[in-house]
């Protein structure tokens, strides 16, 4: 039996991974114990936040670099993944992780889309990061600097989860800001629409967009299976 390693640094990472590999080897196999599934959940790694030096940025990598090479050797695994993007500097450090914006920006790139609008926290939104990797595949990020309020209020749709009630204004707001950003670039394939899982709930298929709207964690686990399988 094959096995997929998974480094988490959150209960929701744990969580949205566990569940979303389950249903995508049970759609692709119809068997979910195809494959075992081994975690490492690793809160620690978080502490008070994202590493700021450079150093702590180097020590962070050889912790996950173990429990990588841990995951191959010891629990046989084919593919380790880090199930989470609140350190995705760690993942072009360490080599045996698989990486979760190389896999989204070769989807979008076989989408043949030039540009990408970011839908995610607010620092997703303006994160230098993946704006270089997308920029590696001849992706544009569209900039959203000059949209702060929406931004804040697309980033607390995240963090607090709107009610039945403020769910219609969610989706609004949404739709709105996909509309009026950037005004410049055409709605179509052109554009593709990366949303966080929690955003992509909100944005119905009957609502009037016209770009492809993906989702870069269900891109992740579908690679992560597909790797898994074929291995």
């Amino acid at each position: 039996m094959k096995s997929i390693g998974i480094i988490s640094t959150s209960y929701d990472a744990t969580l949205m991974y566990l569940e979303g590999i389950s249903e995508e080897i049970k759609r692709r196999t119809e068997d979910v114990n195809a494959t075992r599934l081994v975690i490492r959940y690793c809160p620690d790694f978080q502490g008070s936040g994202p590493p700021k030096t450079k150093e702590d940025w180097d020590k962070l990598s050889a912790k996950m670099s173990q429990e990588a090479l841990d995951l191959v050797l010891k629990d046989k695994c084919c593919c380790v993944a880090l199930a989470t993007d609140n350190l995705r500097e760690v993942e072009p450090m360490v080599a045996e992780l698989h990486e979760l914006w190389r896999c989204v920006a070769q989807k979008i790139q076989l989408m043949s889309a030039k540009y990408v609008l970011v839908l995610g926290t607010k620092d997703d939104m303006s994160s230098p990061f993946i704006r270089e990797q997308l920029k590696q595949y001849g992706i544009e990020m569209v900039d959203t600097a000059d949209y702060l309020e929406e931004i804040e209020l697309i980033d607390r749709i995240i963090r607090e989860r709107p009610t039945d009630d403020e769910e219609t204004e969610a989706k609004e707001l949404l739709v709105n800001f996909i509309w009026q950003v950037p005004p410049e670039l055409p709605q179509g394939p052109e554009v593709v629409i990366l949303a966080n899982p929690v955003l992509g709930e909100y944005i119905c298929s009957d609502d009037p967009i016209q770009s492809q709207v993906i989702d870069a964690v269900a891109e992740h686990i579908k690679v992560i299976v597909a790797e898994a399988l074929e291995e």
